[in-house]
C-alpha cells in the first residue's frame, strides 16, 4: 500500500545481550482506527509486520482516533500481531480521547504487553520502558524508570517523540 511504508534502521542499544545482536524490531504507530483508515489497511499493516518475522513488535500509540466505539475493534485488528519475544505497546494522545482504561485492559487481555509507565524485562538483560502520552495521558516518568537497573539494556517507548527530552 502507498499509505504506509517499511523503513529499515539500525538501532544501537548499549549493553544489548549478545543473544539479541541483529534482532529485528518492528514499530507500528498511529493506526487511528475510526479516522478514515480502513480496517483492511490496518489488517494489512499487521500482516506486513508479522511477515517480517521480528523478534519484537512495538506499537507506539494511537490505536484509535477518538471514539470509545473503536476501542474493541482496534484491539481485534492488532490481536494477530506475533513476534518471537512478544508485542509491547504504549498509548498515544488520541487513545486518551476514547476510553484509555478499556483500551489498556483489552490490549493486555489480548496478549499485548502494555508498558504503561513502567519498565519490563522482556528478555534476560533487555528491557522496554514505556510512558503514557505526555500531552493527554497520565505520564509518570519516575514510575517508568523506578525499577530499571542502571546497567540494563533498554529501549524507551513513547508516542510523542518529544518525550525523549524528559528521560532522566
Amino acid at each position: 500500500s502507498d499509505l504506509f511504508e517499511v523503513i529499515y534502521e539500525t538501532l544501537p542499544v548499549p549493553r544489548l545481550p549478545e543473544a539479541l545482536e541483529g534482532a529485528k524490531m518492528v514499530q507500528l504507530s498511529d493506526l487511528h482506527r475510526g479516522c478514515g483508515n480502513t480496517d483492511a489497511l490496518i489488517a494489512e499493516a499487521v500482516s506486513v509486520a508479522n511477515n517480517l518475522c521480528p523478534e519484537f513488535i512495538v506499537v507506539t500509540g494511537d490505536f484509535v482516533d477518538e471514539h470509545k466505539k473503536d476501542v474493541l475493534p482496534a484491539v481485534d485488528l492488532v490481536k494477530p500481531l506475533r513476534a518471537k519475544y512478544g508485542v509491547h505497546a504504549v498509548l498515544g494522545n488520541h487513545d486518551q480521547r476514547g476510553d484509555p482504561e478499556l483500551l489498556l485492559d483489552a490490549l493486555s487481555k489480548s496478549g499485548i504487553n502494555m508498558v504503561h509507565n513502567l519498565a519490563a524485562e522482556v528478555v534476560d538483560g533487555f528491557w522496554f520502558v514505556g510512558i503514557d502520552d505526555i500531552l493527554e495521558g497520565q505520564a509518570d516518568m519516575n514510575a517508568a524508570f523506578r525499577y530499571l537497573p542502571s546497567d540494563a539494556a533498554a529501549v524507551f517507548l513513547a508516542h510523542n517523540p518529544n518525550t525523549l527530552d524528559l528521560v532522566p
